[in-house]
């Protein structure tokens, strides 16, 4: 059965040859890095169509040894809906899914030969890592600091062969390396060998917030809805997907895990990605004799829970979810509690939207306005 945004993404990996789970990346990891490789077969012939975005300027000043922000620190700020990461100009890794929470971030990044080359996984080849950061006073840095001592550019790190980082069940486990941003942030480079995790954080850059993009805009939401979590891929044609959670004020803020699903969901999540057809005909059977209502331009389905289409969320029994078919993109909407959103604020939501291509992020925008 359908569970969750996660299988749409793995369409195309179902299809493709299957390579052996690779015991260097992080064991919270590892299952996405299998996901990447198998969809390697199918993307080899596809152009890299999303530019990388990169960022210009000086290079930061050297840290003092224990990691406190230099007198040259710079003011620095995102909102939950903003992602900060980046990658210098020219470099040979490129970023993949980035998803944002009020307190942390997380960006997949890889090597772009592994992504689009005729030959991905070479030997010897650094592959990439997970980047996390760490808004100021949400990391505790005492375990890193008791690392190896490494130059990160001009700023100094530390290398940890073992560390945890995040909440109890974050997923984020493994070698790291990491430093004390000048903006104030801590950056840590999860995933390989010490020479592999120190190339790719060479490369990295922490900037001020950009809004996360959609390929679709609500013009309305419930008063007092505002963004919790962002995530976003735009870095493929295939792989084009958004991902938004939303929540009021007094709303326990979400933890930043590689599984989106936990045990505290928000009021309200959103996700879309481009239509596969053999992933919708998954649904198809899924929702057969259910007619759909048409809203906007697009063919929506209610479904209270528990239902027998959303199974992973079958704990949560007060809430509802809804799929909708609008041209070439697919999204989801999940509700924690239907008395709360009622569907006749989903309805209302979908009929006060607009949706952009799914097939091309040009015209992608920020998700409310």
């Amino acid at each position: 059965m359908t569970k969750t945004l996660d299988d749409l993404r793995d369409t195309l990996g179902r299809y493709a040859a299957q390579a052996p789970a690779d015991a260097g990346l992080l064991p919270g990891v590892r299952t996405r890095a299998v996901r990447l490789r198998r969809r390697r077969t199918l993307i080899r012939t596809v152009a890299l169509t999303a530019a990388i975005a990169v960022a210009a300027g000086v290079a930061p000043r050297l840290a003092p040894a224990d990691g406190t922000p230099s007198a040259s620190a710079r003011a620095w700020y995102r909102t939950p809906g903003q992602t900060s990461i980046t990658l210098r100009d020219n470099s040979p890794f490129m970023l993949l899914e980035r998803t944002s929470t009020p307190r942390a971030q997380w960006a997949m990044v890889r090597n772009i030969l592994d992504v689009r080359g005729s030959g991905p996984g070479a030997p010897g080849r650094n592959e990439g890592a997970e980047v996390l950061v760490f808004d100021p006073g949400a990391f505790d840095a005492d375990e890193l600091t008791k690392g190896t001592p490494v130059p990160i550019g001009d700023q100094r790190g530390w290398y940890v062969p073992s560390l945890h980082a995040g909440v109890k069940d974050s997923g984020f486990d493994g070698a790291a390396v990491g430093w004390h941003d000048r903006s104030g942030a801590w950056v840590l480079v999860m995933g390989r060998s010490r020479d592999d995790l120190v190339e790719v954080a060479r490369d990295v850059r922490i900037v001020d917030g950009m809004d996360a993009v959609s390929p679709v805009t609500l013009g309305w939401v419930p008063p007092g809805l505002r963004i919790y979590r962002a995530g976003v891929d735009t870095s493929l044609p295939v792989r084009l997907s958004a991902s938004f959670g939303l929540g009021y004020p007094g709303d326990r803020e979400p933890d930043l895990t590689i599984d989106r699903i936990t045990g505290n969901p928000l009021p309200l999540q959103l996700d879309v990605t481009r239509l596969d057809r053999r992933e919708w005909s998954n649904y198809e059977h899924e929702l057969a004799g259910q007619a759909p209502k048409r809203i906007n331009g697009a063919d929506t389905w209610y479904l209270p829970r528990p239902n027998q289409v959303f199974t992973r969320r079958g704990s949560e029994r007060d809430g509802a979810d809804m799929v909708v078919r609008a041209g070439e993109c697919m999204a989801l909407l999940h509700v924690r509690d239907r008395a709360q959103i009622t569907r006749a604020d989903l309805e209302r939501i979908l009929a006060n939207a607009r949706f952009a291509s799914c097939t091309d992020a040009t015209g992608w925008r920020p998700l409310l306005g």
